[in-house]
C-alpha cells in the first residue's frame, strides 16, 4: 500500500491514495498506536490528540492533530505508518 506522510499546518496528514478493502484496519491500527496498545516500534503517534479521517472512492487522508505544545516528528510517524501498513498487509 503507498502512502505519504505531510506535514500541515495543524499537524501531519497521512495521504493513502488506494487504501483498497484495508482502510478499517488502517484506522484501528493508527488508533491503536495513538492509545499505546501496540507493539508499534515509535511512540511519537501517542502525541496526537485526534485523528480525521477523510475518505473518497480512491482515496483516504488521515489528518493527525497533535495535543498541544506537542510538535510531531514526521520521520517517527512515518516509521509508525510504516509498521502499521507491514501488521496490516502481512
Amino acid at each position: 500500500m503507498d502512502y505519504m506522510v505531510r506535514s500541515r499546518e495543524d499537524g501531519l496528514e497521512i495521504d493513502i491514495p488506494e487504501p483498497g478493502t484495508h482502510r478499517a484496519a488502517l484506522i484501528e491500527t493508527i488508533e491503536a498506536c495513538r492509545e499505546g496498545t501496540c507493539d508499534c516500534p515509535s511512540e511519537e503517534v501517542r502525541k496526537v490528540s485526534s485523528v480525521r479521517v477523510e475518505d473518497g472512492p480512491l482515496y483516504m487522508s488521515m489528518t493527525l492533530t497533535p495535543r498541544d505544545g506537542e510538535p510531531l516528528d514526521i520521520v517517527e510517524v512515518e516509521r509508525a505508518v510504516h509498521w502499521a501498513v507491514r501488521q496490516i498487509e502481512s
